[in-house]
């Protein structure tokens, strides 16, 4: 192949590829925020001996800001928001009929990227009658859980969406747990009109391939 040849394919070939590089663009994604907004049955009673009302649990953001970017359907991100702290006195026989209602939970992420703003994920807190940790009911058994929503789909752009889930939180004990997410990428956004290829790509590809025609033909 002579040096002409080998120029005029190397110009269409990079115009080619600038052009799928433009079309194949990760999706950023920045949570600016995260709040954590217990139910108003969760606290600490002043006194477990007269008559409580609360499940002693402190929920706590440690990280509220992320930036990540995802490319494919599928591809995701975990991360570590906040803690849960469960910790119920066993004094008065431990959890208490009067401490098992209003224990819903939410969480909410503020999205600046992709642009969708505030984004809700609730729970459902359920707390178990009686002693914590009770050793006549075996290690295993449960006090307290926490199951989280999927949030999905979450829609921006030109047909992008993804979704939020959060992992379920299950205490047999008093203990601190991690509050973990996972931002799944559904679809895709798809390329806005602007970003379609411009004509001078189009055409600096078409002349390069134009040009490589030409110059086979001369070598004939």
């Amino acid at each position: 192949m002579n040096v002409t040849l080998r120029k005029c394919f190397t110009t269409a070939a990079f115009a080619i590829t600038t052009m799928a590089a433009s079309a194949a663009m990760a999706t950023p994604f920045v949570i600016t925020d995260t709040v954590i907004t217990p139910g108003a049955g969760y606290g600490q009673d002043a006194s477990e001996n007269n008559n409580p009302t609360l499940l002693g649990a402190l929920f706590k953001v440690t990280n509220a800001t992320q930036a990540f970017s995802l490319m494919n359907a599928g591809d995701y991100f975990e991360f570590t928001f906040g803690t849960v702290n469960f910790n119920e006195p066993n004094s008065n026989g431990g959890i208490t009929a009067n401490e098992m209602d209003k224990l819903g939970v939410t969480t909410t992420f503020t999205f600046s990227q992709p642009g969708v703003g505030a984004q809700m994920v609730t729970a459902t807190g359920t707390a178990v009658l009686g002693a914590v940790n009770d050793p006549n009911n075996g290690a295993n058994q449960t006090d307290l859980t926490i199951d989280w929503a999927t949030l999905s789909p979450i829609n921006f752009g030109i047909g992008g969406s993804f979704k939020i889930d959060l992992t379920d939180l299950v205490f047999t004990a008093n203990g601190t747990k991690n509050a973990v997410a996972r931002v799944t990428l559904l679809t895709a956004e798809e390329a806005p009109a602007n970003d379609v290829p411009e004509p001078g790509s189009l055409a600096l590809a078409g002349l390069g391939l134009v040009a490589a025609g030409i110059a086979r033909r001369r070598q004939r």
